[in-house]
């Protein structure tokens, strides 16, 4: 994997029902059309973690920087690492992995949804309003 000098990868903190972390770099693919790449350590509650130890239910996205050309995950992640395949070498792509918080800090607090208080059988069907009621 050939990382690009003017970038490194970044953490981020997704908020939502449920936390997400997001990590994403810029690469350019190599000659063999198969690059290989490593995710960072992420400072998670017991020190470094892997990302893929701290996630679960993983998002991919591939952009293609300059050029079009068919590029696709050819591994999802597995200790640490994922493979994206495909483009022309020397082609720069553009990668982002989200990925859903399961570290014990994240799992005791989710975000609930609230319940959803229905209305009487009398109001189904009618709006708040009055003037818009028939």
């Amino acid at each position: 994997m050939a990382l690009l000098p003017s970038r490194r990868a970044k953490l981020a903190f997704v908020t939502g029902r449920h936390a997400h972390l997001a990590e994403n770099q810029n690469i350019r693919i190599d000659h063999s059309l198969a690059t290989q790449v490593s995710l960072p350590l992420v400072r998670g509650i017991a020190g470094h973690d892997e990302f893929d130890v701290l996630n679960r239910d993983f998002r991919y996205q591939l952009a293609c920087i300059g050029g079009f050309a068919p590029v696709y995950i050819a591994r999802e992640i597995s200790g640490n690492r994922f493979k994206i395949a495909g483009g022309q070498p020397g082609m720069k792509v553009s990668w982002q992995v989200t990925g859903i918080r399961q570290d014990p800090f994240a799992n005791e607090h989710r975000i609930r949804r609230k319940s959803e208080s229905r209305p009487s059988n009398s109001r189904i069907g009618m709006r708040a309003a009055p003037r818009y009621r028939r």
